[in-house]
């Protein structure tokens, strides 16, 4: 049932702080934990805050936030013939260079 919020609005029973429910975290101890992100202006970024499960309210009637509302599908002209050729500071020859 966990997964099942996720994308969905909901509140913060304490601060009123809202967000979308973007994470959820069990941790042994029993603690469960969802990380709200508040939706931004375009191009604004404001972390999201994790707060524990009896502190939030789940708007189940407010409309969710989902992948498929996220990504669109890449469209290529071509096919990729390959990558550029460029250093990756990756293993070297152990030669020594020329004097």
């Amino acid at each position: 049932m966990k997964n099942s919020l996720m994308g969905l609005k909901a509140e913060d029973r304490i601060t009123g702080f809202t967000g979308f429910i973007t994470g959820i975290a069990s941790y042994i101890t029993g603690c469960d934990q969802y990380l709200l992100q508040p939706k931004t202006k375009k191009q604004a970024y404001v972390k999201g805050i994790w707060f524990d499960e009896n502190r939030i309210i789940v708007d189940i009637d407010a409309d969710g936030i989902f992948i498929s509302d996220l990504v669109a599908p890449i469209e290529l002209e071509e096919e990729p013939t390959g990558f550029p050729a460029r250093r990756t500071g990756g293993p070297r020859s152990n030669t020594a260079p020329a004097k």
